[in-house]
């Protein structure tokens, strides 16, 4: 029998070129195939996180209104102290923080935990409002999206918050019809008239606690919410004009059930003709949280005395 030559067994017990190729190109196949799945879980998951930490938020508050006579939480006032570790402008931040064992980490949604990139800012030519250098540096903070978090600034320095560490990141967004004092905030420029008898005085108020939301994904701390607000256009910031007829415009973000990094901007198809896709999460007054597709924000009992009526037929405005 002849030998087979040393050339023979190296070629083949090796690969060829094409047979290289073609493993590389089946891998690169089922990796293209796999990460939107994985991309999927991770976001699943995030919003699983996500929807605990309202769940806590809302039992937070019901125990401060165990606390004070029923009154829910109230923006938080006075001077910075051990106690009151965020002062002022701590707002529900600082006046739940000891109802929640100081997890601030609870503070930010795993899908929207970093803060928003300068370039994205309103002063930086962005499409993110910015409040942080406002009129006499009175301080604010900046607004969040889908895939970004807000900042509130808690010190009147506004050129250097975040040097010294003085902000705190959020990505919450508080139902404001529970301020009880009828000229809270902006209540008045929202309901007019009706603001007074909009607010709920005590969680005895509530007459559908499992339908009247508390807190729920947003891009700033509060919001004054009605059942009469045009969609939003822009669904990754979710900006409210300021003629204040979109309060719920704060809450319309496509954070969950989709790709935040991809929300729409421009979504200007009436929701009774074609709803956008996404999710927030919404924790109600009963202390259950739930995920809530964009349309259905329009069946929520919103203030005291709502009369939800489905999903809105107005062109969404910008």
């Amino acid at each position: 029998m002849k030998a087979k030559s040393k050339s023979q067994n190296n070629y083949r017990n090796g690969f060829t070129l094409i047979e290289l190729l073609v493993v590389i190109a089946i891998i690169a196949i089922l990796a293209a195939m796999l990460l939107p799945a994985l991309a999927a879980a991770k976001r699943k998951g995030q919003q699983a996180v996500c929807t605990s930490n309202l769940k806590q938020f809302a039992v937070s508050d019901s125990m401060y209104a165990g606390d004070y006579g029923g009154v829910m939480m109230q923006p938080n006032t006075g001077a910075a102290s051990a106690s009151n570790p965020y002062g002022a402008k701590g707002e529900w931040v600082g006046c739940l923080i000891g109802y929640y064992a100081k997890a601030v980490n609870m503070m930010t949604c795993p899908t929207a935990n970093a803060i928003v990139p300068a370039s994205l800012r309103t002063t930086g030519g962005g499409v993110v409002q910015d409040w942080a250098t406002g009129a006499g540096g009175g301080g604010g903070g900046n607004a969040g999206t889908a895939n970004y978090c807000a900042t509130l600034i808690l010190t009147s320095d506004v050129l250097t918050y975040e040097s010294v560490g003085q902000y705190i990141n959020f990505s919450y967004t508080y139902n404001a019809w529970f301020y009880n004092n009828a000229n809270a905030g902006d209540a008045p420029n929202v309901g007019g008239a009706n603001a007074p008898n909009w607010i709920f005085p005590k969680d005895t108020a509530v007459q559908k606690p499992s339908q009247t939301p508390l807190f729920s994904d947003g891009n700033w701390m509060d919001a004054w919410p009605t059942e009469n607000d045009t969609p939003a256009s822009d669904l990754y910031t979710g900006r409210t004009p300021a003629n204040r007829t979109m309060e719920l415009g704060r809450i319309m973000l496509q954070r969950h059930a989709f790709n935040p990094g991809t929300a729409q901007q421009n979504y200007i198809t009436a929701w009774t003709k074609s709803p956008p896709s996404g999710a927030i999460n919404v924790a109600l007054v009963d202390g259950h949280a739930e995920l809530s597709k964009l349309p259905n924000l329009y069946t929520y009992y919103w203030h005291n005395g709502s009369t939800p009526s489905g999903v809105s037929t107005a062109t969404p405005m910008p």
